[in-house]
């Protein structure tokens, strides 16, 4: 049985949603089953304990509440569509910013190959203009196998950090910022290293999928998209925007979604030169 101050506060409602004990109705008026086994639960209003729900008939287990938990988490990113990033790691060279958005986001995602020992299944795979792995932690870290083979495929990959929330009895609005904000709740499983390149060297369809420059102390990262043109992106910062602009105006367009240029891929070496010759200089 589970710890008396884990309870289960999200449950599956009647048509199908992820709901709170406090969006429904108390006992089996809630209408709601477990997430993970399907069981008939009760909704527990009461004056003393905090408002959870119980299984009707079976012996509530463990498992049951970290799942609830789990799913209620990964649908938030799935709706949201976007997740606060950890603290760069020391030493490494990509830098994403502080946020990242998606285009889409699957839960439950297969990714990779199992003749090629890289199949893994990822709690939420964001797609975008960074591809990313992302992991919800309850009771359960990422194990040495999954991370390894994460680092394999080559994607940056965030965990989050739940393990204290069941115990914390969650509303929606906390969660959300557990799951979105809270940076002490996440780490980098695998956050890639950019090889180098020179203006000379560059082929589109085998360069490396991702570049990084440092203008004026502000990262530029250009990311090669899978139609072959190539994306630029960089953080916040009025002087750098007029260089970035110079660069790829006329040699592209603004993505106004992503807030990132789009280079066509016939004027990315002409590009590529222009922002390293910018990064070699002194900021």
């Amino acid at each position: 049985m589970p710890h008396e101050s884990e309870t289960m506060t999200f449950a599956r409602a009647a048509d199908g949603r992820t709901v709170h004990i406090d969006e429904v109705a108390n006992g089996l008026g809630c209408g709601c089953v477990c997430l993970k086994c399907g069981g008939k639960l009760l909704g527990r209003h009461g004056d003393v304990r905090q408002h959870h729900f119980s299984h009707y008939l079976a012996i509530e287990g463990l498992g049951c509440t970290e799942t609830a938990l789990h799913k209620a988490a990964k649908e938030i990113i799935q709706q949201e569509k976007r997740v606060a990033l950890p603290p760069q790691l020391e030493g490494i060279g990509l830098h994403l910013g502080s946020e990242v958005c998606f285009e889409s986001v699957s839960l439950e995602h297969r990714l990779g190959s199992g003749e090629l020992a890289t199949e893994i299944v990822a709690d939420a795979y964001g797609q975008g203009f960074v591809d990313m792995v992302i992991e919800i932690a309850v009771h359960h870290r990422v194990d040495q196998d999954k991370a390894e083979k994460t680092r394999r495929l080559g994607l940056p990959a965030v965990e989050i950090d739940l393990g204290n929330a069941m115990s914390q009895h969650l509303d929606w609005a906390a969660l959300r910022y557990a799951v979105m904000v809270d940076l002490h709740r996440r780490r980098w499983i695998n956050l890639p290293v950019p090889e180098p390149a020179t203006a000379k060297q560059i082929d589109i369809a085998s360069a490396p999928p991702i570049w990084q420059f440092n203008i004026r102390g502000t990262p530029v990262v250009a990311r090669k998209l899978p139609i072959r043109n190539v994306s630029v992106w960089h953080s916040f910062d009025p002087r750098v925007r007029g260089i970035v602009e110079g660069a790829c105006r006329g040699r592209g367009w603004w993505n106004k979604k992503y807030r990132n240029w789009v280079v066509f891929d016939r004027f990315w070496p002409e590009v590529f030169a222009t922002l390293q010759a910018l990064d070699q200089q002194i900021n």
